[in-house]
Formats: structure tokens, C-alpha cells, sequence
């Protein structure tokens, strides 16, 4: 799983508490 907090517009692929994953636009 990835995150990013200081990039504001970028999509990061995030592990989701169900175990899929996902996009999160933060």
C-alpha cells in the first residue's frame, strides 16, 4: 500500500480495512 500525503491531487493506491484495494483521491 502506498500513501502520500504531500502530493494533494494525486491518486495513491490504498489497502482498504476489507483487504481489497483501491484508489484515493487525497
Amino acid at each position: 500500500m502506498w500513501k502520500n500525503s504531500s502530493t494533494g491531487t494525486h491518486n495513491v493506491l490504498y489497502r482498504r480495512s476489507d483487504g481489497d484495494y483501491g484508489f484515493d483521491r487525497t
